[in-house]
């Protein structure tokens, strides 16, 4: 198990692999977000992983959206935040365990930490 750094110019590429893998594999993921404003809140518990995108251009760039949800009950939920710094923890065959990313909250302008692991 590593975990390493993803530099920013790799971060619309990475994801794009993930989200393609995620439709293909269907993971799970468990999502929770850390800020000195709220404390630790759970976003979503052992959901379906849709996709992740970062949008690098535009009136939404420096956005990372990750969607999560089932597309049978239409439940679905899109946390966002401006990403500042993302570490990725991989297993032993290079597949992400978790994601910890660290950024703002474009809503609230909080510092926040959002963590995605894998289920």
């Amino acid at each position: 198990m590593t975990t390493r750094k993803i530099p920013k110019e790799q971060w619309s590429p990475y994801f794009n692999s993930l989200s393609h893998r995620a439709h293909a594999e269907h993971p799970h993921v468990t999502v929770t977000v850390q800020s000195e404003e709220t404390g630790v809140e759970p976003v979503a518990e052992h959901a379906p992983l849709q996709a992740i995108f970062y949008e690098e251009k535009g009136s939404e760039g420096g956005s990372l959206d990750i969607e999560v949800g089932d597309d049978v009950t239409g439940d679905r939920l899109v946390q966002r935040l401006n990403a500042q710094i993302i570490w990725v923890e991989e297993g032993a065959r290079g597949e992400p365990l978790a994601l910890d990313i660290e950024g703002v909250d474009p809503s609230s302008c909080a510092t926040v930490k959002t963590i995605v692991r894998f289920d």
